[in-house]
């Protein structure tokens, strides 16, 4: 009877930082062993097959953003018989910092060597808020939400559990849950952002109410403020303020429906419904371009007095957009300027009076750059990007006309005007 082979034994491996070799240590004999990998920037876990010594080629990609959490994990070694690489991600969940290891884990038995890999997928990920998720187990059926969360999330208690429902940082399947005693079934699939807790409610003082209607409202946005919730909290948002505000007036779950939307670093007004009945036909409205939107934005050069770009807009992955002329994914986009003489002109700048006829992500930031006067202030499309200005976006939504959507009638609803937007047509 063949002696009992003794179990590999588990050595440390240090990872270099950058292109080069990196020494493995296996036990000597057998048929392969694991790896132990210690790391700041991400952790490489190799296999090595039937060698006491071995050499690796390591890529590591750099990440921007460094986790100053160091991480020693033993990773269960990929099956033999399978063909590609199985990744593993690898999360720290203690006191809100999280670790993500991405790692790629190739072998060769005909080599006797392992090749190690660390993809930028790794440092995209690092910046990118990751949610939990698990699945209900039928012993926990009938339990309200918020105590499954203080039960499940480490170092949540209950209060920090009620806060995460009603911050919209929890979904049950893909459905957004707000209420903090609805009670789970087993095998529902719970995802939570844990992030949103950091996130700052926006002061109701906030919400300035320009027009105000049973079923709609009209709001004087400031700049800086974004106006819906995103997938990981609804917290910090206008939409989310206004709703705290029918709340207070004695409303319970108010409905809020987004008719259209301003860029975050854009002010003006901004229409909500608050009554469901009104919104299909606000947002018949809107995509029939029968709502009428008017902007002041400041722009760079010497502007001429009319102009009409119509190239077509392709919204981007990344939130961006660009002019894409002939490419058939692109939308068609006008929008109508004229120039106004502004009552307190700065030198180098022009001010222009926008009119949309259609409403495409970024359109009048992206149609104002292509006319090569970009917006001042416009960090993403425009000259202020490489500067590194630190002044505001210098475009304000003034003047909405709409028909009412219950009466028909006609209601023009105009905000006041800063400072830069002044021309000297304006009434005083």
């Amino acid at each position: 009877m063949p002696p009992a082979t003794a179990a590999p034994a588990i050595m440390p491996v240090p990872l270099c930082r950058g292109a080069g070799r990196v020494p493995v240590s296996t036990a000597a004999g057998g048929g392969g062993g694991a790896l132990l990998v210690s790391s700041v920037d991400a952790s490489v876990v190799a296999f090595a097959h039937g060698s006491s010594s071995a050499c690796a080629d390591a890529e590591v990609a750099r990440s921007e953003t460094r986790t100053a959490v160091e991480a020693t994990r033993l990773v269960r070694v990929m099956p033999p018989h399978r063909r590609r690489p199985r990744w593993e991600i690898l999360r720290d969940r203690g006191a809100g910092a999280r670790l993500r290891e991405n790692a790629a884990i190739a072998s060769s038995p005909a080599r006797r060597r392992c090749s190690v890999r660390i993809t930028t997928r790794a440092c995209y990920r690092a910046r990118v808020p990751r949610p939990v998720r698990f699945r209900v187990v039928p012993q926990e059926e009938g339990t309200k939400l918020a105590q499954l969360l203080a039960r499940r999330l480490p170092d949540t208690t209950i209060d920090q559990a009620r806060e995460l429902v009603k911050a919209g940082a929890v979904y049950m399947g893909q459905l957004r849950v707000r209420v903090p005693t609805v009670r789970v079934a087993g095998g529902d699939r719970i995802t939570v952002y844990p992030e949103a807790l950091a996130e700052h409610e926006l002061p109701l003082e906030s919400v300035v109410f320009v027009h105000r209607d049973p079923h709609f409202v009209v709001l004087d946005k400031p700049a800086g403020v974004p106006v819906a919730a995103t997938r990981e909290s609804s917290r910090g948002t206008l939409a989310e303020a206004l709703r705290r505000v029918l709340e207070r007036e004695g409303l319970v779950r108010p409905y809020v429906g987004i008719v259209h939307r301003l860029d975050r670093g854009a002010s003006g007004l901004l229409l909500f419904t608050i009554r469901s009945v009104a919104n299909k036909s606000m947002h018949q409205q809107f995509v029939g371009h029968r709502i009428e939107r008017s902007y002041r934005l400041l722009v760079h050069g010497d502007a001429p007095a009319q102009a009409t770009c119509d190239l077509p807009i392709l919204e981007m992955h990344s939130g961006t957009s660009k002019v894409a002329a002939g490419n058939p994914h692109a939308r068609g986009a006008t929008t109508h300027f004229r120039r106004l003489v502004a009552a307190a002109p700065r030198p180098g700048t022009s001010l222009w009076e926008a009119e949309l006829e259609t409403g495409r992500h970024h359109q009048i930031r992206v149609h104002a750059a292509a006319l090569g006067h970009p917006v001042v202030g416009d960090r993403r499309y425009g000259t202020d990007a490489s500067s590194g200005a630190a002044e505001g976006l210098h475009l304000h939504a003034w003047r909405l006309a709409l028909v009412h959507p219950i009466d028909g009638t006609p209601i023009t609803v105009v905000a006041a005007l800063p400072e830069w937007a002044r021309s000297v047509d304006d009434p005083t």
